[in-house]
C-alpha cells in the first residue's frame, strides 16, 4: 500500500512534468503541505473522512483505490511461489504496469519513458524463467500481441474514419509481448478484450457519466498478468468450452428446420415492409 501511495504521487507529478522527488505531498486544492500521519495509506484517507485536513475538499477517490489495488496486486505476485530474482523483477514490472495504468485512466496518454524501462525488464525477466534455445523466439510474443492491436487499430481507423486505438496501447502490448509465449501472448490478448468488454458493458448499462473512451492500460496489465500465472487453465477452459459447444451445436443441427426457421422469419420481416 506504501508503494500505491509513492506511485500515486509519481503519476501526478508525471503529468503535471515534475520531478517525482520534488518535495513533499500537498493538497492539489489549497497546497498546504500533507503531513506524514495525513499520509498513510488508506488509514488517513478513512480518519479525514476523504477530505484535506486545511482546506475540507474532498480528497479524489483514486489515491485509497491505488493504495488498495497496488498492496493487493503485491499480495497475489507474492503468493505464487515464485524464485527470490524472478519475484522481484515482477513486483517492479507490476509497479510500473499500475503506475502506466494510473497515467492512461487520467489523461489517456502512456509515457514513452515507461514504456523503455518495462521493456528492459521485460526482457530480463523472460531470459531469467524461460530461457530460449533460439533468440527468434523472443520475438513471438510481441508480434502476437502487438501486431494484432496494431491491424485492429489500422482496421478500426479505416471503418470509423477516426482513431479507433491509441498508438500507446498498441506499443505497450508489444512491451508486455516480450514477457510471454505465442500461447499466452494470444491469451492476455483476448483476456484483455474480454474484460475490457466487460466493464464497457457494464458502463452502458449502468448509464454511467463516465467518459466513453476506456483506458485500455488497465485491462492489457490485466490480461497479461492473468495468462502468465494461469494461462494453462484459462487455455484448457476455452478449449473444453468451445469442445462442448460444437458437439451440442453440431448434435442439435437440423438444416431442414434451420432453413425453414429462416424463411418463415424473412417472409414476417417482408410482411412488415410491405413487400410481399
Amino acid at each position: 500500500m506504501v508503494i500505491g501511495s509513492f506511485l500515486n504521487v509519481v503519476a501526478l507529478r508525471t503529468i503535471s512534468s515534475k520531478k517525482f522527488y520534488h518535495g513533499r505531498s500537498e493538497c492539489m486544492h489549497c497546497k498546504s503541505t500533507i503531513n506524514w500521519f495525513d499520509n498513510i495509506p488508506i488509514l488517513s484517507f478513512v480518519l479525514l473522512r476523504g477530505k484535506c485536513r486545511s482546506c475540507k475538499r474532498s480528497i479524489s477517490i483514486q489515491y485509497p483505490l491505488v493504495e488498495f489495488i497496488t498492496g493487493a496486486i503485491f499480495i497475489f505476485v507474492f503468493t505464487q511461489n515464485m524464485e527470490s530474482q524472478h519475484l522481484v523483477i515482477f513486483l517492479i514490472i507490476s509497479a510500473i504496469l499500475v503506475l502506466i495504468s494510473v497515467i492512461d485512466t487520467l489523461v489517456k496518454s502512456i509515457y514513452q519513458s515507461h514504456l523503455f524501462i518495462l521493456l528492459a525488464l521485460a526482457i530480463i525477466f523472460r531470459s531469467f524463467i524461460d530461457p530460449m534455445n533460439d533468440f527468434k523466439d523472443l520475438f513471438y510474443g510481441p508480434l502476437a500481441f502487438g501486431g494484432f492491436l496494431a491491424v485492429l487499430r489500422w482496421v478500426g481507423g479505416k471503418i470509423y474514419k477516426r482513431e479507433a486505438m491509441g498508438i500507446g496501447d498498441v506499443k505497450l502490448a508489444v512491451v508486455l509481448g516480450f514477457m510471454l509465449s505465442l500461447k499466452l501472448a494470444v491469451l492476455a490478448q483476448y483476456t484483455s478484450f474480454i474484460s475490457s468488454s466487460i466493464v464497457g458493458v457494464y458502463l452502458i448499462v449502468s448509464n454511467s457519466k463516465s467518459e466513453k473512451i476506456l483506458p485500455f492500460a488497465p485491462f492489457l496489465s490485466f490480461g497479461t498478468m492473468m495468462a502468465y500465472f494461469y494461462g494453462q487453465q484459462i487455455f484448457s477452459f476455452v478449449v473444453q468450452f468451445l469442445g462442448l459447444y460444437l458437439r451440442a451445436s453440431w448434435s442439435s443441427w437440423r438444416p431442414l428446420e434451420t432453413y425453414k426457421t429462416f424463411r418463415e422469419a424473412s417472409e414476417t420481416i417482408l410482411r412488415g415492409c410491405g413487400t410481399l
